[in-house]
């Protein structure tokens, strides 16, 4: 029999795939933004990330008041509380798209002379793995979570790859220096998404399968 509170748990789950689906487009709009120099499109993805703000304060309510409210049974405390935990990464990655935007505000229509190193890449990997892991939380899919933990390693490298890369850049090419340094910490807010889609799985997999993967040696963070 359909529990009278049943809709509550969806209206969650509804709030957390909206709220993926605007940290995507974001993460994708900060991207090219930056690739293109899109001053425009740089200040839409700022002016998204208040909605999102807002979804996370309203998943948070949400779930508080069910859990102070219902009394419900473990399962459903678990599912509650994982909708907190996605719902706070996914404004981390909101937060990170607009720091993109923000670093495309600072570059302005200039591009450096160079190539953007191993960006493009790193851009791919970030957003793949945060397409996946949101994936895996819709289609409760317990062995694609299992496997995204650990593959933010590439991320990683990459990002170190383009650290030393554009410090060498700047070492050659002193008066390009502050486009370099807005190109490193763009290039870190990537890696970083990539770290937040893998907590994301590691949320996804324990409202699956009830089990840690931070304490089985499979993912790092």
């Amino acid at each position: 029999m359909k529990r009278f509170f049943d809709d509550e748990i969806k209206d969650l789950r509804s709030k957390i795939i909206l709220m993926g689906d605007k940290v995507t487009e974001m993460t994708n709009e900060a991207i090219t933004a930056l690739i293109e120099g899109n001053v425009d499109l740089a200040k839409k993805v700022i002016g998204t990330d208040d909605e999102v703000d807002n979804l996370e304060v309203e998943i948070d309510n949400d779930a508080v008041r069910y859990i102070s409210l219902r009394a419900p049974v473990a399962k459903d405390v678990r599912i509650v509380t994982i909708c907190m935990k996605i719902s706070n990464n996914l404004e981390r990655i909101g937060d990170e798209a607009t720091s993109i935007a923000k670093r495309v505000l600072k570059l302005g229509r200039q591009k450096p002379p160079n190539s953007f190193l191993e960006l493009g890449i790193l851009s791919e990997l970030a957003v793949k793995a945060l397409r996946l892991s949101l994936e895996s939380y819709i289609e409760g899919d317990a062995v694609l979570a299992k496997d995204l933990p650990g593959q933010d390693k590439e991320l990683d490298r990459l990002h170190r790859k383009n650290y030393d890369g554009f410090t060498e850049l700047i070492s050659q090419n002193s008066e390009f220096s502050a486009q370099f340094v807005e190109l490193i910490l763009a290039s870190k807010s990537l890696e970083r998404i990539g770290d937040h889609a893998s907590n994301i799985a590691v949320e996804v997999y324990y409202l699956l399968e009830a089990k840690d993967l931070r304490h089985h040696g499979i993912a790092d963070k």
